[in-house]
């Protein structure tokens, strides 16, 4: 317990919590606004395209697997669906109308990777200090 204080220290000295007590008001704010930044860039990550291989057990042509036009970074969620959707396009309207896929394991994925990111920046911006000489 006493090594990861003094690293803690040493990698972020700001962040100690040594006689002063945080604001629960302001951590419950922080997350909501983390959460919610997560789920923007989620949502923008839509327009980055991918393709996929994907496989449809009730149809004939791709049970065995076929390459598919996919949305979303780091891992593609938004998915073409084969004879509904128009062939080669994807978009996040078509996925909330039920016209393209959303695939939900992959949806968490891509959260999960957002919404870690964006609480490492707001950890790393809260634990420097910006001066401005005057």
């Amino acid at each position: 317990m006493l090594i990861a204080k003094a690293v803690a220290a040493v990698v972020c000295p700001s962040c100690q919590t040594l006689g002063r007590k945080r604001d629960p008001m302001l951590r419950r704010w922080k997350a909501l606004l983390v959460s919610v930044l997560a789920a923007g860039a989620t949502l923008a990550s839509s327009a980055i395209s991918d393709k996929v291989r994907a496989t449809y057990p009730g149809s004939m042509d791709c049970a065995q697997g076929c390459d598919f036009v996919a949305a979303g970074w780091p891992i593609p969620y938004l998915v073409d669906h084969p004879g509904i959707s128009p062939t080669g396009s994807v978009s996040l309207v078509e996925g909330l109308l039920g016209v393209d896929i959303i695939w939900p394991g992959s949806l968490a994925g891509t959260y999960t990777f957002w919404f870690g990111l964006c609480a490492a920046i707001f950890w790393a911006a809260g634990c420097t200090k910006l001066r401005v000489a005057g």
